[in-house]
């Protein structure tokens, strides 16, 4: 799996996050999902589908394109600890797995991971935000 296991992922670039693919998937389509949370519980409220994506591929697998963790937890810091896992099940199961407890989906989960920012993106500017220019007199001349 990648990133390892208390990494420092980037909050402000992508990254690709990966996993061996279900043992002998290449004779069936699993559908695969990716999972984000400040909990290691995964509680409902904290935890965030960030990918979804089906598969029949033989080793490493993931979502086509990088992901930005800090794009689901935009006031994270780089002491904010972010746990992942993924989740796999067989597309021809109907209706699949029994539902996680927190969460309802009806994967089999991995173990979690974690990992933390190694800096966390700018703050969105404000609507009333005040600029500073320096270097400007200015002379008020109002009504005596």
């Amino acid at each position: 799996m990648a990133p390892a296991n208390k990494a420092n992922v980037s909050g402000t670039t992508a990254t690709n996050f990966t996993l061996n693919s279900v043992q002998g998937s290449t004779a069936i389509n699993v559908e695969y999902i990716l999972e984000f949370s400040t909990s290691q519980s995964f509680a409902p409220g904290v935890t965030k589908v960030a990918a979804k994506f089906q598969s029949n591929q033989g080793g490493t697998v993931g979502p086509t394109t990088g992901i930005n963790p800090s794009t689901f937890f935009p006031n994270a810091t780089a002491n904010t600890t972010i746990f992942w896992r993924y989740g796999a099940r067989n597309t021809f199961d109907k209706p699949g797995p029994a539902p996680d407890a927190f969460t309802g989906e009806r994967y089999i989960f991995s173990d979690y991971f974690q990992f933390s920012f190694t800096g966390s993106p700018p703050p969105p500017p404000s609507a009333h935000a005040v600029h500073t220019v320096t270097g400007v007199h200015t002379t008020r001349r109002g009504r005596g």
